[in-house]
């Protein structure tokens, strides 16, 4: 895990890393004695000094007179394994924050300071009493970088459902984020998707696939050094992160047929039709003839599933309300419209669970609904 989140870094990034100053704490009061100072080069991300904007992630702050300025500071994943907690003591201001590792990393926190300002970052590990403490001054220290992205580089076994997230270790100007400048593709194809920052600071970035991956397949994640920060730097380097999904879920037959077709009940349309991946819940009305009310444990059904010809073994039963004996409103739930699909509708009169039960309560005739890009 180290080795790849510093390989996000890039060698041509080490510069952004600002080398620690090992000096004795003793005679400073704001930095106290029972700290164990870093050896090594350091393994945080600090970036230049930058107009505040946006908000703090994950931190609380506390003391001293605000400056007008930020720097963002960030730990690749794996930087500092069982890391518990990470607090930020800004000198001579006394402005701290404090911020909660991810998986022995950190991502982006802005901490008021300005140039000339120096920053004392205490990470608590898990069985130390001590924690450890790196001294970094705040300077100007060029580009930004990709600190993490989920999935991680050399992942397997990828859900086919996953949202790619991008960090990047500061602010990133929006427009330069794209089609062209963050793409994921398996073999020589692009993967059609949606881009998206996820916080009002602009560090997290995802890409949302418009239909599921595919099963035991190998993907590719390339950003562009193109991509700027607020200043107009660009990437110290760009990044490139593959991953491979789960395998195909294996299932058997189903073993009951379907129930047989009647004509005492039938769909004749669904308004709306279709809906795009991602929406919901949404409620559909369906018109045809046939429908009743609920009586007793029975009434009238509604059920989907992606696969007409294995309805015992595939069938969602949906929220459904008798409005006459020709119109019936339903409620498909978010999760069947995640991603672009065909699914089909049908209606029976009996007990919802008899179908999977195997009784073969009489249905309608099946009617398609499009989940689309």
């Amino acid at each position: 895990m180290r080795t790849q989140a510093m390989r996000l870094v890039s060698t041509r990034a080490m510069g952004l890393m600002v080398t620690a100053i090992a000096f004795a704490c003793s005679g400073n009061p704001d930095a106290p004695t029972a700290r164990r100072v870093a050896s090594g080069p350091p393994v945080f991300v600090v970036s230049s000094p930058q107009a505040m904007g946006g908000g703090t992630r994950d931190a609380a702050g506390s003391g001293g007179e605000a400056p007008s300025e930020v720097v963002y500071v960030a730990l690749p994943p794996g930087s500092i394994p069982n890391a518990e907690l990470i607090t930020i003591s800004v000198h001579p201001t006394g402005v701290t924050v404090t911020a909660k590792p991810v998986d022995g990393g950190l991502d982006p926190v802005a901490v008021q300071a300005s140039l000339g300002d120096t920053l004392y970052i205490d990470t608590r590990v898990s069985g130390s009493p001590v924690p450890v403490r790196n001294i970094l001054p705040v300077g100007k220290h060029g580009r930004p970088v990709v600190i993490r992205t989920s999935p991680p580089h050399g992942k397997r076994d990828v859900p086919l459902n996953t949202d790619v997230l991008v960090v990047f270790s500061e602010p990133i100007l929006p427009t330069s984020v794209s089609s062209s400048t963050v793409q994921l593709t398996s073999g020589p194809g692009k993967v059609a998707a949606q881009l998206a920052f996820t916080d009002s600071t602009h560090v997290m970035s995802t890409l949302t696939p418009l239909a599921s991956l595919s099963p035991a397949t190998d993907y590719t994640l390339r950003i562009s050094q193109t991509i700027q920060d607020f200043a107009g730097e660009t990437l110290a380097a760009p990044v490139t992160v593959t991953f491979t999904t789960e395998e195909p879920v294996q299932t058997q037959a189903c073993p009951t047929p379907n129930p047989p077709k009647s004509t005492a009940i039938l769909i004749a349309s669904v308004s709306p039709a279709s809906a795009h991946a991602g929406q919901g819940p949404l409620t559909v009305t369906i018109s045809g003839a046939g429908f009743q009310p609920e009586q007793g444990l029975n009434g009238t059904e509604v059920g989907w599933s992606t696969q007409p010809n294995s309805l015992h073994c595939t069938t969602t039963w949906l929220a459904t309300s008798f409005v006459s004996a020709t119109q019936l409103t339903v409620v498909i739930p978010a999760a069947l419209l995640k991603t672009s699909v065909k699914g089909y509708l049908f209606a029976t009169f009996g007990d919802e669970m008899g179908i999977s039960d195997g009784v073969s309560y009489p249905i309608s005739n099946l009617i398609e609904f499009d989940v689309v890009p």
